[in-house]
């Protein structure tokens, strides 16, 4: 018999991607007019999500949207076949992320690095 030791966080021996914070010293500022169009933006019924509820709709599947009794608050629950759905955005989650890299025109010293942190620790 033998015994096997790992390490309690093993994606900590790596060296983590540094994402530079919102400072005003590194070049950050927030106007009142990007605060404004900041908060308009938000987390429920995005057209993605829209339109798989409409799609679901269609094929007569009934469901929940934004239960706050499950964990992680999914964006749609379908009571009937024990089903949560997370309904997540492609450019967060990297999605042709070589591609779509280079198109990124502002701010790429944060984006990028954020972006990368992120699609590595999905890939895991």
């Amino acid at each position: 018999m033998s015994l096997l030791v790992m390490d309690r966080k093993p994606y900590n021996n790596k060296e983590a991607i540094k994402v530079p914070r919102f400072e005003e010293s590194a070049g950050f500022y927030t106007t009142p007019g990007r605060s404004k169009n900041m908060a308009k933006i938000g987390a429920k019924n995005s057209l993605p999500e829209l339109l798989l509820r409409k799609a679901l709709w269609a094929k007569h599947i009934r469901f929940r949207i934004h239960p706050k009794s499950y964990p992680g608050k999914p964006d749609i629950v379908i009571n009937k076949y024990r089903l949560a759905i997370f309904v997540d955005g492609d450019f967060w989650h990297g999605f042709d992320w070589e591609n779509r890299k280079a198109v990124i025109k502002t701010n790429k010293g944060f984006w990028i690095p954020k972006i990368e942190r992120i699609y590595n620790g999905i890939k895991k």
